[in-house]
């Protein structure tokens, strides 16, 4: 799956929580030498809970696993804080 099309299938996903501000995509081979993908999500610091965190993960990890079916890559779902991003 391409940068763009996991993009595509990030931004029609219903039903995020409150307090996610951004996502950044990475693919490519993971550890293993299969394809993977890597979605760093920016939560509101005051969202950082391990029910958000949760929920947004699974729905990810679905929404990949919908538009991949049996070829969808594994999804690594990583979080930080909004209070983490470096300025541009």
């Amino acid at each position: 799956m391409t940068t763009e099309a996991v993009e595509h299938v990030l931004r029609e996903i219903r039903g995020f929580p409150a307090g996610v501000r951004s996502w950044t995509i990475e693919t490519g081979p993971d550890a293993s030498g299969s394809d993977a993908v890597w979605v760093w999500v920016t939560l509101e610091d005051e969202a950082f809970e391990r029910r958000t965190t949760a929920q947004v993960r699974e729905l990810i990890r679905q929404a990949v696993q919908r538009q991949g079916g049996e070829h969808a890559p594994w999804v690594y779902v990583r979080f930080r804080g909004a209070s983490e991003e470096v300025p541009a």
